[in-house]
């Protein structure tokens, strides 16, 4: 609830204006919460920079890490192997389409809002996580678009509106 004060003239009424929450499916995404054990990533930024380098070979690795505690290195020589495969998008496509089609997903766009993770909404696995985020084109999710390198790496929440 917000009370709002006109500023410029002496208060001789008060308007208060109660929020409603708008309905609808909602599912968190925050892959450097989804992944665990990779790299040690220290914030979202250093790993919305590593996708942006690497894309697809950085996504497939953080899917496909090697142990529970990967070193930087270890990560950096991984997403190496991973750009040299020529199979890596292709891989990485499978493995993302194959999560997210067990979310049940409404058909159509989506949006993307920002807001702190909501105890209704629900949180995606990491796989599903990427399909979603390199759908991202602005605020708008767009089914079957995949572009791993445009991820940005923060939590936010896809929100489907009833």
């Amino acid at each position: 609830m917000s009370v709002l004060h006109n500023m410029s003239v002496p208060p001789r009424s008060v308007l208060t204006v109660q929020r409603e929450e708008v309905r609808g499916r909602r599912y968190r995404v925050a892959i450097g919460k989804s992944v665990m054990g990779t790299a040690g990533w220290s914030n979202d930024a250093v790993l919305t920079r590593c996708l942006r380098e690497d894309g697809a070979a950085c996504a497939l690795a953080l899917l496909t890490p090697r142990s529970t505690n990967v070193s930087t290195d270890e990560f950096r020589r991984q997403v190496a192997v991973y750009r040299r495969d020529e199979t890596t998008l292709v891989t990485l496509r499978r493995l993302c389409d194959t999560s997210l089609g067990g979310l049940d997903l409404p058909d159509g766009f989506g949006f993307f809002v920002e807001e702190t993770a909501d105890p209704g909404s629900v949180t995606v696995p990491a796989a599903a996580a990427i399909a979603i985020l390199a759908g991202r084109s602005g605020p708008l999710y767009l089914p079957g678009r995949f572009e791993p390198s445009l991820i940005t790496a923060c939590g936010v929440t896809l929100f489907f509106p009833f």
